[in-house]
């Protein structure tokens, strides 16, 4: 397969990439707050209080990157840090009560969401999606081994 054939499947993932960004976005309505701290935002309501090296490893982030969104987040009273109780060196990540109230349902209605996106493709090409996505992941499953 010549590399050119490659560039089309590049730009698509792409272009899903930033729509289900676009989407993510719209549905979760948190105003002006960027992809990737809305990102940490559903991460926190979805899994509790978590350390910035788990926030990265789920992000795919380093741990400057993440470190920096919180400090904006935190600025904006969305999150807050505390330091753990066994181990000082150890700081967690949380939403602050009132962000947790408010995203407590995020993740049954993103859900819902996707769920009612998805609904409009045919079974059959449903099934042809996750059979290609599918024969993605596992080649580049293999290139990581």
């Amino acid at each position: 397969m010549e590399k050119n054939e490659n560039h089309p499947l590049l730009t698509l993932l792409k272009e899903i990439r930033s729509l289900i960004d676009k989407c993510l976005k719209n549905k979760l309505d948190l105003g002006d707050f960027t992809v990737p701290q809305t990102m940490i935002i559903y991460n926190l309501a979805h899994n509790g209080k978590m350390k910035i090296s788990e926030l990265s490893e789920k992000m795919g982030l380093t741990n400057s990157t993440v470190s920096g969104i919180v400090d904006r987040l935190e600025d904006h009273g969305v999150v807050s840090r505390q330091r753990s109780t066994e181990d000082r060196r150890v700081v967690f990540v949380n939403l602050t009560p009132e962000h947790q109230a408010k995203h407590e349902n995020m993740d049954a209605n993103l859900d819902k969401y996707f769920e009612d996106i998805l609904e409009d493709i045919p079974p059959q090409q449903m099934d042809s999606i996750i059979e290609s996505l599918t024969i993605l992941k596992d080649t580049l499953n293999r290139k990581l081994e």
